[in-house]
């Protein structure tokens, strides 16, 4: 199924399906419930709903994360994720807020479904599967952002779409290399 923002599938946020070792998660909702009305355009909100939620989810999975990672490294970068990913949610919101919209600040059913998958690894293999799950999550946020970028109608929305690019990207590229790192720990044990 296609993303309404032009993604083939979203992970946490408005996720379709979420990959964790070989086996596909299914959401039960495809795009996150509207919880107040609101002036913006569709495509604006539903940027909004999904960037909120597959924040709320960044949160949640670092703050997991970052306790029961065993790489001193990836515990860095999953606090570092729940503290980015809470300033972004907050300003967010903030701006949804002047709009009439109230995003969730919860994790989707999709991004809940990928904790308790990860919550149930055994140390071993969690480090692995979560940059995994953060490669593929931040891959796909990184679409939506930059689709919001180009093709979000209110300027708030679309600026904050553009100046959080660079920061996925960031993010994405940390994820890449300790995913690398945890391969070749993976392979060397």
């Amino acid at each position: 199924m296609a993303h309404p923002m032009g993604a083939s599938a979203v992970v946490l946020g408005g996720a379709m399906a979420v990959w964790i070792g070989g086996v596909a998660l299914p959401a039960t909702a495809a795009t996150p419930a509207v919880p107040t009305p609101s002036a913006l355009h569709a495509v604006d909100l539903d940027f909004v709903l999904h960037a909120a939620e597959g924040g709320a989810a960044e949160v949640a999975l670092g703050k997991m994360a970052a306790s029961k990672a065993t790489d001193d490294n990836i515990q860095q970068f999953a606090d570092q994720m729940a503290k980015d990913h809470s300033m972004a949610n907050k300003e967010l919101a903030g701006i949804a807020s002047a709009k009439g919209t109230t995003p969730s600040d919860e994790p989707g059913p999709a991004a809940v479904a990928v904790q308790e998958a990860l919550d149930a690894l055994a140390a071993d293999g969690f480090d692995t599967e979560y940059m995994t799950q953060q490669v593929a999550a931040h891959s796909l946020t990184l679409a939506l952002f930059e689709t919001c970028a180009a093709s979000c109608i209110d300027p708030e929305i679309k600026g904050f779409a553009a100046k959080h690019v660079p920061i996925v990207q960031d993010h994405l590229k940390q994820a890449q290399d300790l995913l690398a790192k945890a391969n070749d720990q993976a392979k060397a044990e």
